[in-house]
């Protein structure tokens, strides 16, 4: 049990509610929902089959106490996640940017999966793009793009911006801060103690309102209150 994303048991259940209700209010199929669903089922009876008959049998590799206490077994191995390697391999250098992590929202490969309509690129983009500049003008720092792995190589995504692959922990580690929607890689920004920032905009609350429902509740688990960029920034 490697959770690379805070377990929240109390937000889980306000997630796991609002996604039933976001099935029948939302135009848009909701197939995420129920693959999630169906991997809760899935759980359970895991769960059920390790208690009653497998316990003598079953071994636990995991990371942090709380993955521990939701199972009882004979046999425990401690472990922890990847990104603690990446964490000790990273040598440390001066911080003089601001990084974004791009998850990818226009056409992420779990979205063609799961038939969930994606966002429209133009829309999103210009609020994002619009965001970061005012976040630039504020700091006067530049920002870099710690792109997501699957994410096209072209210019015309982030414009102005330097992209950088397969850099995500290396960059997160030298920054002065972080920015993001619901993400792994926030993990990072734990372990090397970076401010992170989450957001979301009119658009994904629109497109994707688990994601964005995702993204509050990680950033309530880290102290914060996701932002709106729409509306808290627009005027701004």
């Amino acid at each position: 049990n490697l959770n690379t994303l805070p377990h929240n048991i109390k937000g889980e259940k306000t997630l796991l509610f609002d996604r039933i209700k976001n099935v029948f209010r939302s135009k848009y199929a909701d197939l995420y929902f129920m693959d999630k669903l169906k991997n809760l089922l899935f759980y359970n009876l895991q769960n059920y089959l390790d208690k009653n008959f497998f316990k003598n049998k079953t071994y636990l590799v995991y990371s942090g106490r709380k993955s521990k206490l939701k199972y009882k077994v004979k046999y425990e191995i401690k472990s922890h996640a990847y990104d603690l390697d990446l964490f000790r391999n990273n040598k440390k250098k001066v911080s003089k940017y601001i990084v974004f992590i791009d998850t990818y929202e226009e056409n992420h490969p779990e979205d063609l999966f799961l038939k969930i309509k994606p966002v429209n690129k133009k829309l999103y983009f210009n609020s994002l793009n619009l965001f970061l500049n005012k976040i630039e003008k504020i700091t006067k720092k530049k920002i870099i793009i710690a792109a997501h792995p699957s994410s096209t190589k072209t210019k015309t995504r982030y414009v102005g911006r330097k992209l950088i692959y397969n850099k995500t922990s290396e960059l997160i580690k030298n920054s002065i801060f972080c920015i993001s929607h619901s993400t792994t890689a926030a993990n990072f920004a734990c372990i090397y103690k970076k401010p992170i920032i989450f957001i979301y905009s009119n658009e994904l609350l629109k497109k994707k309102i688990n994601f964005t429902l995702e993204t509050k509740l990680q950033a309530k688990a880290f102290g914060n209150k996701a932002v709106n960029i729409d509306k808290e920034f627009s005027k701004k």
